[in-house]
């Protein structure tokens, strides 16, 4: 849903002590403070709350300001502002949990508008953005960066994330079973769109699931195998090999937007490999296994994908087969084909974690960039996007680069070494939320 915008065009008034906004100086939303001057400095919170939903129900919640003249200079901003009403007895603070390039976590806390019990933060932000995010209390103020952002907040996760947002999506057992969880996101005017995860009634193909044990590394991974409408032993398909595939069929509508690209003609009809990263003893070896392991592409070169192969009538032209991932999932796929371009040749990385290094490693970032740097060029083509929110992560040394940072490098690195690259920096965050629509575009430019 399309969100209201409300455009600034005074300054923001001056209060004298005593009144109701006096202990509210800091508000800078026009919408904010006509409302404030409207309710809450005659103490009228119902009368507040009640006109706020009926602004949600409207599509005006949250409030969008743009700042400028979107002319003026490239690093335009708007401003959007949250509301919270407090519910908590002993209320320590109120938090706005969101990847939108804060590095301090007290730099994202709500402001009470005198002691009226209503909290608000307004953000600044690029236009034409979508972003997830909750409003949490009590919450610990720690790392906003990589797994620190979950790692201490996930028994924060439950219940409504924001009742005024519109925009939402409830996932049953989503944090375990009997624990729903509850997505919310803000969807800025010019946010880019996403037509093919909407349902348009068009064929559909077949999903299948299994686990496999792997020989070589003794991990097991969830497989995933997707057969187009119509599949047919007789044909030969190109293949896409996805990372992480377990959340692009559950979240990202992945079978969906196959389907309607199928249907539209984009892309050819294909099957699909998808991998999960392996466990050991129950625990995730993702963060082993997608880092540029050895031992893990030689397990997809030499196990997985000739078994795959042997199974399903998949070509042998690398340069109809796609290898695809996010975060770690894109490094990796960008990894693999660089290493074996003679069994996939296209690459689509999102948010590809370009910013990593080997532990070994005396310079400790951007390894696989530099990989590229001193080598002959590959015979592979790349398609690589990652979000203009994606500038928060905060290291123990200021030289570490952020995604945005190792992005630009890598894109920079390419052109020079000669590779056929497509990049693009997409309005929004480190999440399936774009993940989800960017794909699409990523399949149909290596497909075309």
């Amino acid at each position: 849903m399309v969100l209201g915008l409300w455009v600034a065009v005074v300054c923001a008034p001056m209060f004298a002590r005593g009144e109701a906004s006096a202990e509210s100086a800091n508000i800078r939303s026009v919408r904010l403070i006509e409302l404030n001057l409207k309710y809450l400095r005659d103490n009228d919170v119902e009368d507040f709350w009640q006109e706020i939903q009926k602004l949600s129900d409207a599509g005006l919640y949250p409030f969008v300001e743009d700042l400028g003249d979107p002319g003026d200079a490239p690093d335009h901003y708007v401003r959007v502002t949250f509301l919270h009403k407090a519910s908590a007895e002993d209320l320590d603070n109120v938090f706005l949990f969101a990847s939108i390039n804060h590095v301090l976590a007290s730099e994202l806390l709500f402001e009470e508008i005198g002691h009226t019990g209503v909290y608000f933060k307004s953000v600044e932000v690029p236009p034409g953005i979508r972003f997830q995010y909750r409003i949490i209390e009590n919450d610990p103020l720690t790392g906003l960066f990589a797994g620190a952002r979950y790692g201490t907040r996930m028994h924060l996760l439950g219940g409504d994330p924001d009742p005024f947002c519109t925009n939402r999506k409830l996932y049953p057992d989503g944090l375990g079973e009997g624990k729903d969880y509850i997505a919310v996101w803000a969807e800025l005017p010019g946010a880019s769109a996403q037509p093919y995860i909407v349902e348009a009634g068009n064929e559909t193909g077949e999903l299948k699931t299994e686990t496999k044990i792997s020989e070589l590394t003794g991990h097991s991974h969830d497989i995933y195998t997707y057969l187009p409408p119509g599949y047919n032993t007789d044909i030969e398909y190109p293949l896409l090999i996805l990372f992480d595939a377990g959340s692009y069929f559950s979240t990202g509508k992945m079978q969906l937007t196959l389907e309607n690209l199928i249907a539209d003609g984009s892309i050819p009809p294909l099957l699909v490999l998808g991998i999960d990263a392996g466990k050991k003893d129950g625990q995730s070896q993702r963060n082993d296994e997608f880092t540029c392991s050895p031992k893990f592409m030689e397990y997809l070169a030499e196990e997985l994908l000739p078994w795959f192969t042997s199974t399903y009538n998949v070509t042998s032209d690398p340069k109809q087969r796609v290898i695809a991932g996010s975060s770690f999932g894109g490094l990796f796929s960008t990894y693999f084909s660089f290493n074996h371009p003679e069994l996939v040749a296209n690459v689509l990385s999102q948010s590809g974690s370009y910013h990593w290094g080997r532990d070994e490693d005396a310079i400790g970032y951007e390894w696989l960039v530099r990989e590229f740097a001193f080598a002959e060029r590959k015979p592979i083509k790349i398609f690589m996007e990652v979000g203009v929110l994606e500038g928060e992560y905060s290291w123990m040394y200021s030289e570490f680069p952020h995604q945005l940072v190792s992005h630009r490098h890598f894109k920079t690195i390419l052109d020079m070494k000669g590779y056929d690259v497509e990049y693009l920096e997409y309005g929004g965050g480190h999440e399936m939320l774009s993940w989800q629509g960017g794909i699409a575009d990523g399949l149909k430019h290596l497909f075309k």
